[in-house]
């Protein structure tokens, strides 16, 4: 999937120059779909989420490419400090996920990840 990521990566970076702040994107890996990624600007903070579909859940595939995607915004958009999601309190595996990933718990439902 790591090419995949690439073009995500690409494309977000197009979006952004061209003024379109909010990204959504299907995340496939050869022909096979693995879910979806966003990344949306709120108040000048950017939001990410992704979501793997069900058959593709356990495989740290959404760990991996939420990864990628976070030292790609960190190393592409200075202006960016901080990353946020949101995260039901009864999804522990995403919990689990992001709190590896060095988010921090801000409140029930939303977690940060400063630049490193």
């Amino acid at each position: 999937y790591v090419g995949e990521t690439k073009v995500l990566v690409d494309n977000a970076k197009y979006k952004h120059e061209k003024g379109f702040n909010d990204c959504v994107y299907v995340v496939r890996c050869d022909d096979d779909y693995l879910g979806i990624l966003s990344l949306i600007i709120l108040d000048d903070n950017p939001y990410l989420a992704i979501g793997v579909i069900p058959e593709r859940q356990g495989l740290h595939f959404g760990k991996n490419i939420m990864m990628e995607y976070i030292e790609y915004i960190f190393q592409t958009y200075s202006e960016y400090k901080e990353i946020f999601t949101s995260i039901h309190p009864e999804n522990e595996k995403s919990i689990n996920n992001v709190l590896k990933l060095g988010f921090k718990q801000l409140t029930k439902t939303r977690y940060v990840k400063t630049r490193d």
